[in-house]
């Protein structure tokens, strides 16, 4: 089993002033592959990026909503939707748990 170590690995889109992500550690074995697929621009990287961007901070369903999908008057079931399509992609593939849920405030990656 080959592993490959990410460490501090940030990516970016030429011409964007927003990383996708930043400073990303983790270790991936060689015989894993990852794709967060689906439709463009229905928010799947940038709400993992606003996840990122307030590493250790919850984020609320509510600022999930207005930030990533532009519409605060949607039900917010639709960022538990993403969030449960992000956990398996990430958390569930590569056994970890990156996302976690506090109760009464939304969704956190933790430090």
């Amino acid at each position: 089993m080959s592993i490959i170590l990410l460490s501090d690995l940030s990516f970016g889109y030429e011409g964007s002033y927003q990383p996708v992500f930043e400073k990303l550690s983790a270790s991936l074995d060689t015989d894993w592959r990852l794709g967060l697929t689906g439709r463009n621009g229905r928010g799947k990287t940038t709400l993992l990026r606003l996840l990122l961007e307030n590493k250790g901070k919850p984020v609320s369903r509510a600022e999930a909503l207005e930030r990533v999908f532009e519409d605060s008057e949607n039900d917010t079931n639709v960022v538990d939707v993403y969030i449960n399509y992000l956990r398996t992609k990430i958390d569930n593939r590569f056994r970890i748990r990156l996302i976690s849920t506090v109760r009464g405030c939304g969704y956190m990656i933790s430090d």
